[in-house]
């Protein structure tokens, strides 16, 4: 497993479609879950580049400054390129990836689905937090587009050897 290594801002597995940050990386989805707020693609589309790379860079922690911080750019700079509001989330963080005692059902179905076979529990607990969230929300996911990265995930975090 990688959890020795500092996890990355943009997993291997994003790279072809996050690299240029056209599309929204599991680092920004979990400081936008932190600010309670809900970025769509298509508002993510309209931001300038610039605009993109301040809310990817930008800190965000789960309480404090910062997170105020970050929902003031990230709703600014929405506001500023469609005229629209970003909608605020109802249940932030869906924070199910926290907790290391147990695994999300999700998150189990899609491993054994998708790589047959299961998460053990000392598997889990050893991931980097934004490894176990963007294991989740890949799991969650409604697009099936984003089930087929599950399987690149866990061989990324060093669940599956091959």
């Amino acid at each position: 497993m990688t959890q020795n290594k500092p996890t990355p801002e943009i997993f291997e597995f994003e790279e072809d479609f996050a690299g240029s940050l056209r599309c929204i990386t599991m680092s920004v989805r979990q400081k936008l879950d932190f600010a309670g707020t809900k970025l769509s693609l298509e508002q993510w589309e309209k931001l300038s580049d610039e605009q993109r790379e301040a809310i990817f860079q930008a800190p965000c922690a789960e309480e404090g400054e910062s997170r105020k911080a970050y929902e003031a750019l990230v709703r600014k700079a929405v506001k500023d390129s469609s005229g629209e509001e970003v909608k605020t989330l109802a249940d932030p963080a869906l924070e199910l990836w926290k907790n290391t005692d147990s695994i999300p059902d999700c998150v189990t179905a899609l491993a054994k689905k998708m790589a047959g076979r299961e998460i053990t529990l000392a598997e889990w607990a050893g991931l980097a937090p934004l490894q176990r969230f963007a294991l989740l929300k890949l799991s969650q996911s409604r697009h099936e587009s984003e089930h087929l990265n599950f399987r690149p995930a866990m061989k990324e975090f060093g669940l599956l050897s091959k």
